[in-house]
């Protein structure tokens, strides 16, 4: 008999993306914020798609990808992974508590601040 997958948890916690980061594991970054708010600060190796331009910009991700979404605590990018797991991203996952839980843990290197 061969196992069933195993479900990939919905969220991320900021420690558990940090080592993915350190490891180099292939991942696609997505910050859904508004462009105001990505200018103020950001993950050097996101890609800016906003939370109103998700649907018509699903297209641009691969949805066999491990995919981290973010914005600023973790309640719009909650939102966007469960829209996006419903149209198959099944390794879509929210970074838990968003930028600012990432910047308490992981202050900001020059590269990745605005």
């Amino acid at each position: 008999m061969s196992e069933a997958p195993q479900e990939v948890p919905i969220d991320i916690s900021a420690d558990e993306f940090n080592e993915w980061r350190k490891a180099h594991k292939p991942h696609q970054l997505i910050d859904v914020r508004e462009p105001h708010e990505n200018a103020a600060a950001r993950l050097s190796d996101g890609i800016l798609i906003p939370m109103g331009d998700v649907v018509s910009r699903l297209s641009e991700l691969n949805p066999e990808d491990d995919i981290v979404v973010y914005c600023r605590t973790g309640n719009r990018s909650g939102q966007v992974v469960q829209y996006m797991r419903r149209q198959g991203f099944l390794r879509a996952r929210n970074l838990e508590g968003g930028i600012v839980q990432w910047a308490q843990q992981y202050p900001f290197e020059r590269s990745e601040s605005a």
